[in-house]
């Protein structure tokens, strides 16, 4: 009998090197140009609509927009942008009284607008009035406080405190002395008194054109014209230089001298 062969062994075929290395390539690139197709996509996307996310081929309204979201715009808010100005407190005499008071300095450009300002006083800490720029009944060693709110149209601005120890009296004025009119000149002397003993400094707030006054002495000249002659009133600041301040009217009567009057008869 023939002998039979032992059956060989069937061996699996396995794809050669090249061929994997083909299909592989193939779906990389197809992966890759999705990924491309994604990103060109999305740049799109984001290009068409902005950073903010708002369509730019259609515009919308910011302040129609707050208002329907509930949010509140600049044109409801209660702190408008009103140009305040620089504050201060200055200290006053007037008659037998002593007041401060709010002097405010309007930006440039804005002194004829209609922006007005609301006062709340405080003296140690409790309320002392509002309403009025200027406050008395306050003595050395009290703190005095105002709040000071602009206001246009009804809306308020940024409020402004100011605040300061009581250290300083202003000085007083005593009558104009010495009212003389030499001809056509006329001349008088304003004397301020200050209590602790502060040098002070005179000048004129209001007067005629041409009228001076040392700034020193408080001495006052005035070389009048034809049309100068009549009633007159003119004020008087005196100063102490530390805050203090003293406002005095000055009223005279003008006559133009005639040959039968003297010197000094002629002013009242």
């Amino acid at each position: 009998m023939p002998t039979k062969r032992p059956a060989r062994p069937i061996r699996p075929i396995r794809p050669t090197p090249s061929a994997v290395t083909g299909g592989g390539s193939k779906k990389l690139v197809v992966i890759a140009a999705i990924v491309v197709l994604a990103i060109i996509a999305a740049l799109y996307w984001f290009l068409s609509r902005g950073p903010s996310g708002l369509d730019k081929q259609s515009s919308v309204d910011t302040t129609t927009a707050g208002r329907q979201a509930g949010v509140p715009t600049s044109e409801t808010s209660s702190d408008v942008g009103i140009a305040m100005g620089k504050a201060r407190l200055q200290l006053e005499s007037s008659g037998d009284r002593d007041i401060v008071r709010v002097v405010i300095d309007r930006p440039a450009g804005t002194e004829d607008s209609d922006v007005v300002y609301r006062f709340e006083w405080t003296v140690n800490g409790k309320p002392a009035g509002s309403g009025s720029d200027s406050l008395s009944g306050f003595k050395r060693g009290d703190r005095v406080a105002v709040k000071i709110t602009p206001l246009q149209d009804g809306k308020a601005g940024s409020s402004k405190v100011l605040d300061f120890l009581v250290q300083n009296t202003p000085p007083r004025v005593t009558a104009g002395q010495d009212m003389k009119l030499d001809g056509n000149t006329f001349s008088c002397q304003v004397k301020g008194v200050d209590q602790d003993g502060d040098t002070l400094s005179y000048a004129l707030e209001d007067a005629p054109e041409g009228m001076t006054i040392d700034p020193q002495s408080g001495a006052v000249r005035w070389q009048l014209k034809e049309s100068d002659y009549g009633e007159r009133t003119i004020k008087v600041k005196v100063i102490d230089g530390k805050g203090g301040v003293a406002n005095y009217n000055l009223k005279v009567d003008l006559q133009k001298p005639s040959p039968q009057k003297t010197a000094g008869d002629s002013a009242k």
